[in-house]
């Protein structure tokens, strides 16, 4: 036999299963000055993580203080909400198993809502690259056909496609196009490639190889999350 919280009759201490553990009553009267002394110090020590949040011990304390609020709790039936800032964690008394199922609930979104962040993450990620490797495969604003000659400096077309001269409106069309495009290659290389100075394409190829290997890195925790989820639903 042990003595503490248990939702067993036959055991000693505080029956958390009783008709009192739903509403809460004398027995929450009871438990809160201890519950209240736990919850105080999960908080402290999650604080504690959360100023050295990148650390290995860090991320150990702060999964304890959650398996502490999502199991060990429930199954004595103690709800414990986290609240944002500095408000005090709040708790109440519950049957475990709604509990439960509050906390699959409850994990489920939380799975929902990485899924859906990393999915965005990959878009995000995937028009860089469509963006790098239009850079390095797209050098002109005019189709190989579309005009008969271009002038070599300024890259303006000089003809048609049946030879003939082109007229002035033609070509103030065409070298707005142009400008358009230098301008969107020059802001992709100021805003999107790494680096100080003067970028060349070799600097584009070197961002396009670091963007391909975390679209891959990140479709792979993508679809692991997916299959998790999948399993999880499955059993």
């Amino acid at each position: 036999r042990m003595l503490g919280l248990t939702n067993d009759s036959d055991s000693f201490g505080l029956d958390l299963g009783g008709a009192g553990a739903a509403g809460g009553g004398d027995l929450g009267t009871t438990l809160a000055p201890y519950l209240d002394v736990l919850v105080d110090f999960r908080e402290s020590v999650r604080q504690l993580a959360f100023q050295h949040k990148n650390s290995d011990l860090a991320k150990t304390l702060l999964q304890q203080c959650d398996d502490l609020r999502d199991d060990k709790l429930v199954d004595v039936g103690v709800a414990l909400e986290d609240r944002p800032g500095d408000q005090k964690a709040l708790w109440k008394l519950s049957s475990p198993d709604e509990l439960r199922k509050e906390v699959e609930e409850r994990k489920e979104k939380a799975r929902e809502a990485a899924m859906r962040k990393l999915e965005g993450k990959v878009a995000r990620i995937q028009k860089d690259v469509d963006a790098a490797r239009e850079f390095l495969t797209l050098k002109s604003p005019f189709q190989p056909d579309e005009f008969g000659s271009f002038d070599t400096e300024t890259g303006l077309p000089l003809t048609t496609k049946d030879g003939e001269a082109l007229g002035k409106g033609p070509t103030k069309k065409a070298g707005k196009r142009l400008a358009a495009f230098d301008k969107k290659r020059a802001d992709f290389l100021k805003k999107k490639v790494p680096g100080d100075g003067e970028k060349t394409e070799e600097n584009v190829v070197d961002y396009l190889q670091a963007l391909e290997a975390e679209l891959e890195e990140t479709k792979k925790v993508l679809n692991e999350q997916q299959g998790n989820g999948a399993n999880l639903k499955s059993g």
